[in-house]
């Protein structure tokens, strides 16, 4: 429950309404209502002050699924050529640790990671004095994480503005749905081919090789593709408030409440990304999609004496 005052004195209940004559009602449109339906009543007081603010604690469910699995195999070719072959294959879903519910009926979002590394190493005796290493390795690691609105079943819970939907982002009350982080595709495979070549001559030893390593980034972010719309005074201050007996300390957050009820808009950011090509465009919606190609190659030689 609230607590009372030190003083003992008897609460009192104000409407924030009808004091700014910019901001005389809730919002009109009813939108900010369908919002916070998700958001059960309070039931932690020991956070907020108390008396106008308290929080809320219950269980939030986390999954996080991870499969692993490894193969060897090694083979002897007529004594003179031995190869190796290792497949390495991780693979991890988790639900509510990347994108997490803030209520328990808001959605959540999901982060799936999909990891495979081959390797593979062939040793031949070319000769008693000559001998032949190959390697070659090749890893593929890709991460995905998906926000609450790319999920089907959650495609239309965002409110939208005409054909556009949009993420509020309130002041006082905390955001239905996750604003602080936005879809992205992390890939980013390597290979590499070595090989070196060993020849014995009397009392020395010769070694000659090189490493080729093929390296690639192909991602996309999406910062702020999804609309954010913040509430807040914007350009026009709230008036009316600092009128209301006793209000002292409780300003700042009676100026939050009433611009996150009456829908008061201060600001929407969009990031707008363009497509490729000769002529690129201006799109709404469409991902940063990036990819680099980093080819390296290293060339050694060795001469032991003994």
């Amino acid at each position: 429950m609230p607590r009372t005052p030190p003083s003992g004195a008897a609460l009192a209940t104000v409407s924030l309404f009808n004091r700014d004559p910019n901001r005389r009602a809730a919002d009109p449109t009813g939108l900010l209502t369908s919002l916070y339906q998700p958001m059960p009543l309070p039931n932690n007081f020991r956070t907020g002050d108390g008396l106008n603010t308290a929080g809320y604690t219950w269980q939030r469910r986390s999954t996080d699924d991870f499969d692993v699995l490894n193969v060897k195999a090694d083979h002897i070719f007529r004594t003179h050529h031995r190869a190796a072959y290792t497949y390495n294959a991780e693979q991890e879903a988790e639900y509510n640790t990347r994108y997490e519910q803030t209520f328990p009926d808001s959605p959540g979002g999901t982060l799936t990671r999909r990891d495979r590394l081959h390797t593979f190493s062939l040793v031949s005796t070319v000769r008693p004095t000559v001998l032949n290493e190959f390697r070659f390795g090749a890893l593929r690691p890709n991460t995905r994480g998906r926000a609450p609105w790319e999920i089907a079943e959650h495609a239309g819970f965002l409110p939208r503005a005409g054909n556009q939907p949009y993420i509020p982002v309130f002041n006082l009350v905390s955001d239905v749905v996750v604003s602080d982080d936005d879809p992205v595709l992390l890939k980013s495979p390597l290979y590499q081919f070595t090989d070196a070549v060993t020849v014995i001559r009397g009392k020395h030893a010769f070694k000659l090789g090189g490493d080729l390593r093929l390296s690639t980034t192909d991602s996309f972010n999406s910062s702020d593709v999804m609309p954010r719309v913040h509430l807040g005074t914007g350009a026009v201050p709230v008036t009316g408030l600092d009128s209301i007996a006793g209000i002292g300390q409780n300003l700042a957050n009676a100026t939050s409440m009433l611009t996150d009820l009456s829908g008061s808009l201060a600001s929407v950011a969009q990031a707008l990304n363009a497509t490729g090509g000769t002529n690129p465009q201006y799109q709404p919606g469409l991902y940063k999609y990036r990819k680099w190609q980093r080819p390296e190659l290293v060339s050694s030689s060795r001469t032991i004496g003994k």
